[in-house]
């Protein structure tokens, strides 16, 4: 679903949260992902 949601920004918000379950670093998800870390933070924030 993280690739097929209208929305972009729910798409990247959603693929944040996949990676932050598979165990990874802040630094690598940003890398991944392609947001920075303030972004990120703001995303596992808004999901708790």
């Amino acid at each position: 679903m993280r690739f097929h949601h209208p929305h972009a920004r729910v798409q990247k918000k959603m693929e944040v949260l996949w990676l932050k379950s598979h165990g990874l670093s802040h630094a690598e998800i940003c890398r991944l992902a392609g947001v920075n870390g303030n972004t990120l933070v703001s995303y596992l924030h808004q999901y708790e």
